[in-house]
């Protein structure tokens, strides 16, 4: 597993790594609608910007590819998120 800061051109990977963890994580806490509303297939255009204007990160596995994402909002002095694929939570290789 390889932690590096991601590439705009990565940015729908990302928010699709994003809506897989909440609509997977989430679901047991929060309404279908709620999860709907959060979860947009389509990617704001502002996304990229957050990618590139602050410090974002992913996780890569060598046959996986992409399976986490992580950003800082540094406007806000944050962690802002940190999103895991499905089949990767609570997995130790993640942390290895």
């Amino acid at each position: 597993m390889k932690i590096r800061q991601a590439l705009a051109e990565e940015a729908e990977e990302c928010w699709n790594i994003r809506n897989l963890a909440i609509r997977e994580g989430c679901k047991a806490v929060y309404r279908a609608t709620v999860i709907h509303a959060w979860t947009p297939d389509v990617m704001p255009e502002n996304y990229r910007e957050e990618i590139t204007q602050n410090p974002f990160f992913v996780a890569e596995d060598p046959r996986d590819g992409l399976v986490a994402t992580r950003y800082l909002d540094l406007a806000a002095g944050s962690v802002e998120a940190i999103f895991t694929l499905p089949d990767y939570f609570g997995k130790e290789r993640l942390c290895q």
